[in-house]
């Protein structure tokens, strides 16, 4: 069961309204279904809206991410906006894991019941927190949470036994059932 204390960092209000915002989407902690696929990768995708997908180091991880995130999308049927922006925010958090956090990596995913909200957690086995930092400044990098923080509904951090949750919510759409014509 994962831990629903965090620390939240963005100003925007929770999805619905109100409640606990550490919560997932649909009030209920993610229950994921692990299948192996290979030593170092896990995933499993089943009927219900979520994934769970363990990752290795290599930069390469970041698209296996992304795959996993757009599969779950296209699966449930969620608009090309909505997959590109989370992708994008996946491949972000990811990639900050990669960096600064390292082993264990992991990506969890869960629509909300009516598909209308996407939450995505980040895994790594460092339990320093992200800091939002100048971008451009020392380096190339320094966009990601400042993108991570612009384009989700909600987006935190919270402590977990071996490391870090990195969290967001983000708005998505579904395109169908289409509406019937009268």
């Amino acid at each position: 069961m994962m831990s629903h204390t965090h620390q939240r960092f963005s100003t925007r209000p929770p999805p619905g309204g109100g409640g606990d915002a550490g919560r997932t989407t649909s009030g209920a902690p993610l229950r994921p279904v692990v299948t192996t696929l290979g030593s170092h990768r896990t995933a499993a995708l089943m009927n219900r809206p979520e994934l769970h997908l363990t990752l290795g180091i290599e930069p390469t991880e970041v698209r296996h991410a992304r795959d996993a995130v757009r599969h779950l999308m296209t699966e449930h049927a969620i608009d090309d906006d909505g997959q590109e922006v989370a992708q994008l925010l996946v491949a972000e958090l990811v990639t900050n894991a990669l960096l600064h956090g390292g082993p264990p990596i992991e990506l969890r995913g869960e629509l909300n019941d009516d598909g209308s909200v996407l939450h995505v957690e980040v895994h790594d086995g460092s339990e320093e927190q992200p800091r939002l930092r100048e971008p451009g400044r020392g380096g190339s990098g320094g966009y990601g949470l400042h993108l991570v923080q612009a384009m989700a509904r909600a987006w935190g951090v919270r402590p977990a036994e071996d490391g870090k949750d990195v969290w967001f919510d983000v708005g998505v759409r579904k395109v169908w059932p289409l509406p019937s014509r009268g």
